[in-house]
């Protein structure tokens, strides 16, 4: 039976999930790797050997990731966040991801006809020209 205490050296780094999201992260916010090796506490060649996916798409991943989150609150129904991913669309206007307005009925529907008339016919013109003049 081997005692791996009486070995030289350290024990083998096994980067957890929260490390791995941590330097994702930390690369997305524009940390150097001697910081992010700092922080995990661990020496810049032990990153790289270690996290070498991570640095390399961590800033896609976060901004991927933060994109889902921006997507769902704006299916939710938030404005800013519709307004914000209409420009990093590069549509630079939200007006396409409002919610559309619910459908009027047929008589609601009849309301708003009557009280716009169509004036490319003459009984429309004629309408449109009675509505105007004042009321006496």
């Amino acid at each position: 039976m081997s005692d791996d205490r009486s070995k030289p050296g350290s024990k083998p780094m096994k980067p957890t999930k929260t490390q791995r999201n941590d330097v994702m992260l930390y690369m997305a916010c524009g940390l150097s790797e001697e910081g992010i090796a700092a922080v995990i506490g661990i020496t810049r060649p032990t990153l790289r050997q270690h996290f070498a996916w991570e640095l390399a798409n961590g800033r896609a991943v976060k901004k991927a990731e933060n994109y889902k989150r921006l997507q769902k609150a704006a299916e939710e129904g938030n404005v800013t966040a519709m307004k914000f991913l209409a420009l990093q669309l590069g549509r630079g206007f939200a007006e396409d991801l409002l919610p559309k307005p619910p459908e009027l009925g047929k008589k609601a529907q009849a309301r708003v006809d009557a009280r716009n008339p169509d004036t490319s016919t003459t009984l429309g013109a004629l309408m449109a020209r009675r509505q105007q003049e004042p009321v006496n």
